[in-house]
């Protein structure tokens, strides 16, 4: 049902023409700081209007990336704002600590891995980042993994897989990666020593 439904909203953003394009890179400039699963919906309608998919693969990372000094600044506002009452509470201070120890690389993969939420680590990203440079960097790897996901889904095997697949499969598997990634090296560790 809700394939039925982006394919009519993405025709109907396709007839808008100018207006439909305007429409989708609003959208696509403000799903950096709300997220949810739009993603794909963006490249496909931006492909339909443009008749391109390689020009709305283009546009559609520039507009994302255009999107993440704004998502910047509003978590470091809100971060000044609620840092005191952040810091009571000990699990945020372990998140925060836990995320900054982690490579750069696995941040820009598990972010940008399409079907689930990574809000929280994205968050802890933002307010523990090096420098704005480091946070630009790491983000635009993540959207552009996100957006290779997507190509993957919307063209390639990934997109067989999760047509034959019922829904909670695939999100289960995309997140058993991000836990691999994340925590892969550790199970390793601790099932050699077991053994």
């Amino acid at each position: 049902m809700l394939d039925s439904f982006y394919t009519d909203l993405s025709l109907w953003m396709q007839g808008l023409g100018l207006i439909g394009l305007l429409i989708v890179l609003g959208l696509a400039f403000f799903h950096v700081t709300f997220e949810g699963p739009l993603a794909l919906f963006l490249l496909v309608t931006t492909s339909l209007i443009l008749d391109s998919i390689g020009w709305a693969i283009v546009l559609i990372l520039l507009v994302h990336w255009a999107g993440l000094p704004l998502f910047y600044v509003l978590v470091h506002h809100l971060h000044r704002r609620t840092n005191r009452l952040m810091e009571r509470v000990e699990l945020t201070n372990q998140l925060l600590v836990w995320v900054d120890q982690q490579p750069r690389w696995k941040h820009m993969i598990v972010i940008g891995l399409p079907f689930i939420v990574t809000y929280p680590v994205k968050l802890a990203l933002t307010i523990k980042a090096k420098s704005f440079k480091d946070y630009m960097i790491t983000l635009m790897g993540s959207y552009g993994v996100l957006m290779v996901g997507n190509l993957l889904i919307y063209f390639g095997a990934l997109g067989a897989l999760t047509e034959r697949l019922p829904p909670w499969v695939s999100v289960l598997s995309v997140v058993t990666l991000a836990l691999l990634i994340y925590f892969g090296r550790s199970l390793t560790l601790a099932l050699r020593s077991k053994v």
